[in-house]
């Protein structure tokens, strides 16, 4: 009999373990690195993850067990006790110190290392001829467990229970051979006398829950987390190389190493492999170390190999160290029932489940791509967050949908947890989106949902979606809020047509929303502070985005009256009242000569200076071509400038310094170029023989103070 320190309600699963051939299948078998993922249906937040490597004590005593014939068992404190005894501690305020097993890293610190990994790999991975060391480590957890008067309650109830599981074993066959495999920590615990009845006593009453056990694919980057017991390590695939090859493993990682950088463009011959693999053999002996370890191979690798660059090690590291591999779970593996339907999906769609970027991009015209995106969207709206999109900018079109795919096993979880709102991908969504719309408290929040159902393809829940939104902002005055609930629409009608959507029912609650804001927007910018006018200015950039995907000519003549109104508008906030006249122009809604007059009348000397560089800050937004084409609107500027008093320039001059920030530099020197020009002119003008900086236009002299090049 063989028992294994674990979830005891996994032992059925361990009959999925074996010994993988060179010709199978890897949808068809279980391949390390994997985990043994342990859950409660009715709260799957209520979980732990055990991962196994190949290399893992655990995995092989599971082969080797499954090949001789020998009964295999976990044993540990049950998991529908571990699991709610996890969340009485999290409840509590003491600190986890108390409540975990002791830190390994403090008994590696005893003896000069700098964490457990470093102890280990110097002490048994470079010795493997001295077996006597597990009998060493044994004395010592016996001498560090008498120096603790007080042993935390969850190790006292987990020993407790796997003492009982011992006496059970030996009480049904005394005469068969029993081997444990524990943690060092609890042999002293698990050895001698043992008071069966008082480990009852402690179990006894124990709160409960229905638990699950299933594999799960697992990879090396997450090795390192340690969750259910402490199995993190920080190397595997170094160890990896160990298990495979043992005392050439570090010949095999050299010269993996070198064709790693030979693949980045990076220089690597085979003497630097000979010269590696020598030099680390040197250091082990230095240090009294029978193989070369993690230390050795890291400082020969980087000396040789990387020639002593930081950055390129890096890449070796991650790779041949850490490693990035990912197991394979069967596809018959029993899993609930949304799990197989996530699974058959990514099958259908050929998704690549990797730990590493994958890049996927669709094109919307084509119906198995639309399919793709749908799911993606369904997945996201799940929180099953393994896939990233995009907007892509540099492509023609709407067409284009841009994916980022990267799977890390705790996504698993998350499928687990998707279970509670359906059995299916699509229904799962679909019930988990109503229920968040049900629980939003914003009018922007609603909007978005809306716009995630279309995006994922679940129509049926679109007129309850908007309905609420209609509820949401009947009562809503603030037209920034409504502006941000309409920007989630608006992409709907931009991408609608190419998603094949029913687009009449958003036109519709867009139109009355862009209709309201029209009539609201000209008294909220009366009223409005700097802040407010500030982020109303760039919505009516978004509105008038929205108006343009609505193509409707009652919307269009709204927003160009509501336009001319603000810019015309005499108690209007300076930054409102410039955005608009900028939009006015750009529109073709106010001649050259009108904005002329209204720059001046802005400008002038009877209007305070701050609003005067406030109506500045919201025309200039965007608009250097006009300074630099427009001559006209240049000697306005000017003038304004010339005409301003020491204390009204310092006050306009640090709302100018932001506008002109928004510039490129190409932008400014052009502009530093045309009023250097003006200024050449207007000393040539007047008969002055050398260049009086004091006369200049203070333009040319703003540029200059706020560090631009002398002119």
């Amino acid at each position: 009999m063989l028992l294994c320190e674990g979830p005891d309600a996994a032992s059925p699963l361990v009959t999925w373990c074996k010994r993988q051939t060179n010709a199978e299948n890897n949808e068809t078998s279980l391949t390390p690195p994997v985990a043994l993922l342990v859950y409660a249906p009715e709260k799957p937040s209520l979980s732990a993850f055990y991962p196994f490597a190949e290399f893992s004590p655990e995995w092989q005593a599971i082969l080797y067990a499954n090949e001789q014939n020998i009964p295999f068992q976990f044993f540990d404190l049950p998991q529908q006790q571990m699991l709610m005894l996890q969340q009485a501690i999290s409840n509590q305020t003491e600190t986890a110190q108390d409540y975990n097993d002791p830190n390994e890293d403090w008994y590696a610190q005893q003896f000069g290392y700098s964490d457990s990994e470093h102890w280990w790999d110097y002490w048994i991975e470079s010795r493997p001829e001295q077996v006597s060391v597990f009998e060493s480590v044994a004395q010592m957890m016996q001498m560090i467990r008498a120096g603790r008067p007080h042993e935390s309650p969850p190790i006292l109830l987990r020993e407790s229970a796997m003492r009982l599981v011992i006496d059970e074993v030996l009480k049904k066959n005394p005469v068969q051979k029993l081997a444990v495999i524990c943690g060092a920590y609890h042999v002293p615990a698990l050895q001698g006398q043992r008071a069966t009845k008082a480990d009852r006593e402690a179990l006894k009453n124990l709160p409960k829950i229905k638990v699950n056990a299933t594999w799960i694919p697992w990879t090396y980057e997450r090795l390192a987390i340690r969750s259910g017991y402490g199995a993190g390590i920080h190397s595997p695939r170094w160890y990896e190389y160990i298990w495979q090859h043992q005392k050439d493993a570090l010949l095999v990682f050299m010269a993996e190493a070198a064709s790693l950088l030979r693949q980045h463009g990076l220089n690597a011959s085979t003497a630097q492999v000979t010269e590696a693999v020598a030099l680390a053999q040197t250091l082990a002996q230095m240090r009294e170390k029978g193989l070369a370890g993690l230390d050795e191979l890291k400082a020969a690798a980087l000396a040789v190999l990387c020639e002593g660059q930081e950055a390129v090690f890096a890449v070796v590291e991650q790779e041949l160290v850490v490693g990035k591999r990912m197991g394979t779970v069967p596809v018959d593996m029993p899993a609930m029932p949304i799990q197989k339907d996530f699974y058959a999906w990514v099958k259908k769609f050929r998704l690549k489940l990797s730990p590493t970027k994958e890049v996927l991009e669709l094109d919307l015209r084509q119906d198995a791509h639309r399919q793709k995106s749908a799911f993606l969207h369904r997945c996201l709206i799940l929180s099953i967050n393994f896939a990233f999109n995009r907007y892509t900018y540099n492509k023609k079109g709407t067409f284009h949908d841009y994916w980022e795919l990267r799977w890390r096993p705790e996504y698993e979880l998350c499928l687990v947890e998707a279970n509670r709102w359906g059995s299916t991908i699509e229904s799962a969504a679909l019930s988990r989106a109503l229920e968040n719309a049900q629980n939003a408290t914003s009018a922007e929040k609603v909007s978005e949902l809306l716009g995630q159902l279309l995006l994922a393809d679940l129509p049926s829940a679109v007129p309850y979606l908007l309905e609420a939104l209609r509820n949401k902002t009947a009562d809503t005055a603030d037209v920034t809020v409504l502006i941000e609930a309409a920007k989630p629409l608006a992409a709907v009608l931009r991408y609608g047509s190419v998603r094949k959507t029913d687009q009449e029912a958003v036109f519709l609650i867009l139109s009355d929303l862009s209709k309201k804001i029209c009539i609201g927007l000209p008294n909220t910018a009366k009223q409005a502070n700097e802040d407010a006018a500030t982020k109303i200015a760039e919505c009516l950039e978004d509105l008038q985005q929205i108006v343009r995907k609505l193509a409707d000519r009652a919307s269009t003549s709204l927003f160009e009256e509501m336009l001319l109104q603000l810019a015309l508008g005499a108690l209007v906030h300076g930054i409102v009242a410039g955005r608009a006249c900028r939009m006015c122009l750009d529109a073709a809604l106010m001649s050259e000569k009108v904005l002329s007059v209204q720059m001046s009348l802005a400008l002038s000397a009877r209007c305070d200076a701050l609003h005067a560089a406030n109506w500045l800050d919201g025309f200039l937004s965007g608009s250097a071509q006009l300074l630099i084409y427009n001559d006209k609107l240049f000697e306005l500027l000017n003038s304004w400038l010339v005409g301003l008093s020491e204390l009204q320039f310092i006050e306009a001059v640090a709302i100018l310094r932001r506008s002109f920030a928004r510039y490129s530099q190409a932008e400014r020197e052009r502009i530093r170029e045309k009023s250097a020009m003006n200024s050449l002119r207007r000393t040539k003008k007047i008969g002055i023989s050398e260049l009086d900086s004091s006369k200049l236009p203070l333009l040319a002299e703003l540029f200059t103070k706020l560090g631009y090049k002398d002119f």
